[in-house]
Order: structure tokens, then C-alpha cells, then sequence
């Protein structure tokens, strides 16, 4: 039987319906033409595949070393578009169930480029549960601290011809 639901879950392959992942990222993320989703385009980090990549901590990743910062180009808001690219990679999906917090940042020269450095503290997501009819929410537990780097020259740059 063949599936018209263009909103299904399911495809058909072969004659055998085929389970569709959600994306769980896209009903959160803003259309196009909006800065955080050019931040994320232009450093390959938009589609739910790549996203994916950061349930596990990983320097190879776009961001997770100095040598390959995520690069943000806005020159408005950009302190702002930081964060908002943080929420999207370290908030609970499926890939990784995390609560987290900025707990340093620091601007660092590396020739001519600013460069923000982030520390963020990383805990488990507490998922709550229920025990003999009592709902449970257990505490976080610490993972450890993340280190994640942006580009933030341009809006630096911006702001320093700004202030004169």
C-alpha cells in the first residue's frame, strides 16, 4: 500500500516502508537568509549529519580547536549569534542529552584575527522518571569542561571603528 502523506515518517522502498529519522534540529533552526543559519551553512555545521558529529566532543570538529574556529561574520549581534550557535549544538537531542553553561570567555589576538574562546561546563540532562508512582528527577552529574572557538574578527573590527 502505498503512503500519500507527504508528512509520514515512513518511505517507501521496494515495496517495504522505510523508517525517515527526524531531523531534530530543523524545527528549531530559523530560515534562510537569517545569521545564524548563514553561520552555520558557511562552516558546515548545518545539516543534521554534521550536527550530529558534536554528541561527542571532538578537536576535529568545526569549532573545537583554535586552528578551526567557527567563523561568524556578522558584525551586529555577533557576541549573541555565539550563543545561539552554542544552544544548537550542545542542547539535549537524541545525540547527546546535556545540560550546559558558558563558564569562561576570553578574547584572544592570534595575529589578525579575535578570536573568542568559550569554556563551557557540560552536565547530564536529568531525565526524570517514574518510581512506584512518584516522579523522579535525579541530579546532574559534571562531565567535564568544552572548549569551543569563534571567529569573531569582523564583528570586532566593526565595533572597534564604531568606538573610533
Amino acid at each position: 500500500m502505498k503512503n500519500n502523506d507527504t508528512t509520514s515518517r515512513f518511505k517507501e522502498t521496494e515495496g517495504a516502508p522505510e523508517l525517515i529519522p527526524d531531523d531534530p534540529f530543523e524545527e528549531d533552526l530559523p530560515g534562510k537568509g537569517t545569521p545564524l543559519r548563514a553561520v552555520m551553512e558557511s562552516n558546515g555545521i548545518l545539516a543534521t549529519e554534521q550536527r550530529a558529529r558534536y554528541a561527542r566532543y571532538d578537536t576535529a570538529n568545526p569549532g573545537c580547536s583554535r586552528e578551526n574556529p567557527i567563523v561568524i561574520a556578522e558584525t551586529e549581534d555577533y557576541v549573541d549569534l555565539e550563543y545561539e550557535v552554542l544552544e544548537q549544538l550542545l542542547r539535549p537531542v537524541p545525540y547527546r542529552f546535556v545540560d550546559w553553561q558558558v563558564v569562561r570567555q576570553r578574547l584572544i589576538g592570534d595575529g589578525e584575527r579575535k578570536l573568542d574562546e568559550m569554556t563551557v561546563e557540560v552536565s547530564t540532562h536529568p531525565i526524570a522518571r517514574f518510581v512506584d508512582g512518584d516522579i523522579i528527577i535525579p541530579e546532574s552529574e559534571p562531565l567535564g569542561t568544552e572548549t569551543y572557538w569563534f571567529d569573531i574578527t569582523a564583528g570586532f573590527n566593526a565595533l572597534s571603528e564604531k568606538l573610533g
